[in-house]
């Protein structure tokens, strides 16, 4: 029983856009009819999920009767066995919490009813310059806001470190020796905000940079094999953002810290408050000629390098959870507590507008 694991949305050339989605294995799934759900928390996913139903390759997978179809969120069913999530419109009447996806939000497709004790929550993880403003109108109104921004209401970051609670031997788990290439990069989309194509160019100018997918002359899909390949020939990764927004920090970060690789990051958010002192290397306010010869220093020290790793020792992946589960399960939270029914604030398309596209970017220095 598959679910949503990542989503990627890869722009060509062309300015095509087609999205990716990898799925895992879903928790526990239930069957429930409309009538029968007074013990149960639900929460209702409304619109589809990059032009996708959320639980159409499940539904498929079961070959039977799906017709009223909810599940419990993975990590978290066993603290919140009563809450569920569900795509099914028929819940709209019982169900606490109403999730729109913002690049799937259309106005003219809401519930033509809203109970009182209803909260409607705006989830979106793209950064403002892929997306487009919400309808202009006063009575279009949110009560949450669920993004990777730390102000929201619901944080959902792409991924995030937990401590350890056992040693982590990293010597034995490094293996340096066929490491004879110093930069790997793996991108799609071509033409973006923050110019991250213009800084590389320049950086290859002075540093080997191979570049795999559509705007390079590799090839490899984006699969663990991939990610494998790149830590046992290269030194460093970039994990270059499409644009230098707040707080946005996506997959092509968190996609590489579970393998021997040394992320070269360059974005918009606090790095340091996302990762370990000493774990990275930040490009954004570095020009390329000065990279270029950070690179070099640290490629030439082999316990300089080394260092990068250090981190490992007190914190891991969180592997357990991705940004869907994540947000499930801080909603369960919330309703268990009763925390989320204190929540009667409404904020208006117009406000979530205002907060999260003005000064939330900015131009590239370099």
């Amino acid at each position: 029983m598959p679910f949503i694991n990542d989503t990627t949305i890869v722009v060509d050339k062309n300015g095509n856009v087609t999205t990716e989605i990898t799925y895992h294995q879903l928790t526990q799934y239930v069957q429930l009819s409309s009538d029968k759900v007074q013990n149960f928390r639900i929460i209702l996913f409304w619109t589809k999920y990059f032009d996708q139903d959320l639980m159409y390759q499940m539904k498929k997978s079961l070959n039977g009767d799906t017709e009223n179809l909810l599940f419990r969120p993975k990590p978290c069913y066993y603290r919140y066995p009563n809450c569920l999530v569900t795509t099914n419109r028929d819940f709209i009447a019982t169900a606490k919490v109403i999730i729109f996806h913002w690049r799937d939000f259309h106005y003219n497709d809401l519930p033509t009813r809203r109970n009182s004790n209803q909260l409607w929550t705006i989830y979106n993880l793209e950064a403002p310059p892929n997306t487009a403003l919400l309808p202009d109108r006063d009575d279009l109104i949110f009560n949450l806001t669920a993004t990777y921004r730390h102000d929201s209401d619901i944080y959902v970051p792409y991924g995030q470190l937990i401590a350890r609670n056992h040693d982590f031997d990293l010597e034995s788990n490094i293996d340096i020796r066929y490491k004879i290439k110093p930069v790997v990069w793996f991108v799609s989309n071509c033409h973006t905000q923050s110019h991250r194509e213009n800084y590389v160019q320049k950086l290859s100018r002075m540093v080997q940079v191979d570049i795999y997918g559509k705007c390079g002359k590799f090839q490899c899909p984006h699969s663990h094999e991939c990610y494998q390949k790149a830590a046992r020939e290269y030194l460093f990764y970039l994990s270059f953002e499409n644009s230098l927004c707040k707080d946005y920090v996506t997959e092509k970060l968190f996609n590489v810290l579970n393998y021997d690789i040394v992320p070269i990051v360059f974005g918009g958010a606090n790095y340091s408050s996302i990762l370990p002192a000493g774990s990275y290397i930040d490009a954004t306010r570095m020009k390329p000629e000065t990279l270029a010869r950070l690179i070099m220093k640290i490629a030439s020290n082999r316990k300089l390098y080394l260092s990068y790793f250090e981190w490992r020792k007190k914190y891991s992946l969180d592997s357990e959870s991705d940004m869907n589960s994540n947000l499930y399960c801080q909603l369960c939270k919330r309703l268990e507590q009763n925390v989320i029914n204190d929540k009667n604030t409404f904020q208006t398309s117009k406000e979530i507008n205002h907060w999260y596209f003005d000064d939330a970017c900015r131009n590239p220095d370099i």
